[in-house]
């Protein structure tokens, strides 16, 4: 079990359901002092929920890229985006990390990461996530994009849209979503007077949700497709493709899970915990969503 998967998603879940509390939402009159705490909780879960969505991408992206050595396909057979990925940015990641760090503190973390940023030709190789530290203060549309197309994917947003879709969540644009909860976020540290509304806040949630899901599915898909083929050229055109599907897991009433590929049900679990551990499990694993369908996790 994936443990950034475990965190984050637990997490967005309270966020969702703290949301809608009373003690978040305004009540009239609208000077009441109240309002005043309510919009300052708001604007501190809108800064808290970008800041988990930049460390599951990060968390995430190490967790997947650890399978990326079991491929055949060696790094002197990678594209020079992937290289740049793995050697070039992973060492300016390690500067930018470094840099808020004290001596001692900086000793420790680059004698723990130096192995994997030179052990790229080994055997088996070691490859460091380092590449995904963002480029500035925070992570960005473009830094998300850079991680999937260094695997070969073009139309990198336009994927994630398309997920999205798959996922049963369309959105006229999950871009432009994105950049939305990016800004709400700098003004809600930045700007002291800043009031996100009740209803902007819920859709920030499920953005940082969605971003979260698409990105995971999208960069495992892209790096299991170096696993599974011999060759980089063919590994660049399977993670290009993007065709996979997703699998559902739909609580039921009774407690029961019910896995389902679009309308055809394949199998019934007496729980959740049974469906996780069942050999048909898909490598990308369940999209698990509640009574309500509405999404909770990727398990």
């Amino acid at each position: 079990m994936s443990r950034a998967r475990s965190n984050f998603f637990a997490t967005i879940e309270e966020m969702l359901a703290l949301a809608g509390d009373s003690l978040l939402v305004d009540v009239l009159p609208s000077r009441d002092s109240h309002n005043n705490r309510a919009r300052i909780l708001r604007s501190g879960l809108v800064v808290s929920a970008f800041s988990h969505l930049e460390s599951y991408i990060f968390d995430r992206f190490t967790e997947i890229l650890q399978r990326l050595p079991t491929s055949q396909v060696r790094y002197n057979s990678f594209k020079d985006t992937l290289k740049i990925l793995l050697c070039v940015s992973a060492v300016r990641g390690l500067a930018r990390k470094v840099g808020f760090m004290d001596d001692a503190d900086a000793l420790n973390f680059v004698e723990q990461e130096l192995p994997s940023l030179t052990g790229f030709a080994g055997s088996p190789p070691i490859y460091s996530s380092l590449g995904a530290v963002p480029r500035g203060t925070n992570m960005t549309e473009k830094d998300i994009q850079s991680l999937l197309k260094a695997f070969g994917v073009q139309q990198v947003w336009p994927k994630i849209s398309n997920i999205c879709s798959q996922l049963g969540a369309s959105r006229i644009s999950i871009k432009s979503d994105f950049g939305n909860l990016y800004d709400a976020r700098n003004l809600c540290a930045h700007d002291s007077t800043s009031n996100i509304p009740t209803a902007d806040l819920q859709t920030h949630l499920q953005t940082a949700l969605l971003v979260g899901m698409a990105f995971d599915l999208a960069m495992s898909h892209a790096v299991y497709s170096y696993i599974r083929c011999a060759h980089a050229a063919r590994a660049e055109r399977a993670a290009k493709g993007m065709n996979f599907r997703v699998r559902f897991l739909d609580e039921m009433p009774s407690g029961a899970y019910r896995e389902h590929q679009g309308q055809r049900t394949l199998r019934t679990y007496p729980s959740l915990e049974d469906a996780l551990r069942s050999p048909t499990r898909p490598l990308l694993g369940f999209v698990v969503r509640d009574e309500r369908r509405l999404h909770k996790a990727l398990a």
